[in-house]
């Protein structure tokens, strides 16, 4: 309880109690002639201060232990860059995903979702910054267990996979594609933006639309249903 944390640069004593717990003083020097009790007393003292030393000691071989054998099974991060696209994993996103409907199960749910664009890369903390526009007051920042890299459809290869991008209706004149969901929102200026997936089209395809140009549109009345 009196060591000193390495993060925190506090004891765990000194966080719960706000001092340092008092500790035995030194013993002075043994008299001429040292009663038994003064002996015991010393020998008691001496001992305690081995222990704590041992204790210690054995303590850090055991987290240089345990870091080794962590090691060994762990594999160098991959190398992003600012600008690639990644899938980012739902594992602790698994309430919000059951809070969308009564019937959701939470082991139905796709392990990964994505691909997002990486905005920032920190090496030093083996995490990465990744444009979420679905969850726009989430912590964008991410450890990189939680990521994978994206990685396309080679259409070439599988062209059974590659899904057909549908065009555009004309309406009077105007293209306009069917709008299959508003996935977020948010403030500008005296209005509102909107983030739409469009019908039959992917993730990187989403675009922000200001909302007079979604005005009686069926999707916008659903998504501030489900948001209220």
């Amino acid at each position: 309880m009196n060591s000193v944390n390495k993060s925190t640069g506090y004891s765990p004593f000194q966080l719960k109690h706000g001092r340092s717990p008092r500790v035995l003083p030194p013993l002075l020097e043994a008299p001429p002639k040292p009663s038994r009790e003064h002996i015991s007393a010393r020998e008691v003292i001496t001992r305690v201060t081995q222990d704590v030393a041992d204790a210690r000691d054995n303590l850090m071989v055991a987290k240089i232990a345990q870091a080794h054998h962590a090691n060994e099974h762990r594999r160098d991060d991959p190398e992003y860059k600012i600008g690639d696209l990644v899938m980012l994993s739902t594992l602790n996103r698994r309430r919000e995903h059951k809070q969308r409907g009564a019937k959701r199960v939470a082991k139905f749910m796709q392990r990964f979702d994505g691909p997002y664009e990486v905005t920032g890369v920190h090496k030093e903390t083996s995490n990465v910054t990744i444009d979420v526009p679905t969850q726009p007051n989430a912590f964008p920042t991410y450890h990189t267990s939680h990521l994978k890299p994206y990685v396309g459809n080679d259409g070439e290869k599988y062209p059974s996979r590659t899904l057909a991008e549908p065009g555009p209706v004309m309406v009077d004149g105007v293209e306009e594609y069917t709008v299959e969901r508003i996935i977020a929102h948010r403030k500008i200026g005296r209005g509102y933006q909107y983030r739409v997936k469009f019908m039959g089209w992917g993730p990187e395809q989403e675009r922000w639309i200001a909302g007079k140009e979604l005005e009686d549109n069926e999707a916008l009345d659903l998504y501030w249903e489900n948001i209220v």
